[in-house]
């Protein structure tokens, strides 16, 4: 420990920036001192997405937007948020909705399967996660960005049937899709066949190409929400919303970041603006890992993931082993831009 062992000098770091000699400096330091780069990676856990929160949340806002007791690892759901149902056979409703099995979780929502009585199908609702359901922000957002991608016409990226936005758990109802996601199809198999990636990633940027031409960005593509329908193949962006609410509320207490780390572009690992670029940078992320097995960005920590999406370029894909053209390395390299400008 020296004089840059300094807990306000990280916070400053982190939250607004050094000048040129005392970023060096810190490099230099933090290359060597273990405790201090522990200590930048929990203060940098959420300083910088914070921020837009933070403007539009008054402090009492801030400190009663989420209970401190709630558990953002995975959501805690359970029937007892359903309404009774007189079926024996089912969870319970939601919204006239038969509930009849719980099928996905995540740290801002639950998947739930369901039956509509009135059109006779199987439905996905997917609900704002309870602690999130406090938020009247949480509430006005998931219902806005939910408008917003039902808006979004286009066989690549789910379709919105319904907005509830009020009520005890706000919710959306989609169709009930069979297959897998590429997160779990990657985790089987491994590196894909060129083929099968031109066919995910083209069907995939056309599903993003049409959310950008109603001015949605996705801000978290990734392999877990590009899902690939049983049988027909056809792929499927989904999780539009749900990362842009939890951006409203306040995560001080709870180090929690909208989005993944892995897939960041630039522009969001500094907490910038954000529009439809970053989900280009985000896509090439994706073309990277389907093509070689690996996300290109990975490292040990948060932190170092962040300023290796910042800093670094990725190893070449023909380090990794697969033999690609050089047109297909020359899309990747473009998407994978650090400047916006050049991607595409």
């Amino acid at each position: 420990m020296n004089d840059l062992c300094s807990i306000e000098l990280l916070r400053n770091a982190v939250a607004r920036g050094l000048s040129a000699d005392e970023e060096e400096a810190l490099h230099a330091h933090l290359e060597h001192c273990e405790a201090c780069c522990a200590q930048m990676e929990q203060l940098a856990g959420g300083e910088a997405w914070r921020q837009e929160a933070a403007s539009l949340l008054s402090a009492d806002e801030l400190d009663a937007a989420v209970p401190e007791s709630a558990a953002w690892s995975e959501v805690d759901f359970s029937v007892e948020h359903l309404d009774p149902s007189d079926d024996a056979n089912v969870l319970g409703q939601l919204g006239g909705y038969d509930v009849l099995a719980i099928v996905g979780r995540g740290g801002m929502g639950v998947v739930l399967k369901a039956f509509d009585r009135e059109l006779k199908r199987f439905v996905a609702i997917k609900v704002l996660a309870p602690h999130l359901a406090h938020s009247s922000v949480a509430r006005k957002r998931f219902a806005r960005e939910a408008q917003a991608a039902a808006a979004v016409v286009n066989p690549h990226v789910i379709a919105i049937h319904h907005v509830q936005p009020t009520g005890r758990l706000p919710f959306l109802i989609m169709p009930l899709l069979t297959g897998e996601s590429l997160a779990q199809r990657l985790k089987a198999r491994g590196p894909l066949e060129l083929t099968e990636v031109l066919r995910i990633g083209m069907q995939a940027a056309a599903g993003l190409a049409a959310a950008h031409d109603q001015g949605l960005v996705h801000r978290d593509v990734k392999p877990a929400n590009i899902f690939l329908e049983k049988g027909v193949e056809r792929v499927v962006i989904t999780d539009f919303g749900l990362a842009r609410a939890a951006d409203d509320v306040s995560m001080t207490r709870l180090g929690v970041v909208a989005g993944t780390p892995e897939y960041m572009s630039p522009e969001q690992a500094r907490g910038e603006a954000l529009d439809g670029r970053s989900d280009l940078f985000s896509l090439g992320c994706v073309l990277y890992e389907m093509a070689t097995g690996v996300s290109p960005f990975r490292a040990d920590s948060t932190m170092a993931t962040l300023r290796r999406i910042v800093d670094e370029q990725p190893a070449a894909m023909a380090s990794l082993g697969p033999e690609l053209p050089p047109w297909f390395n020359g899309i990747v390299e473009r998407l994978l831009s650090k400047d916006p400008a050049q991607r595409f």
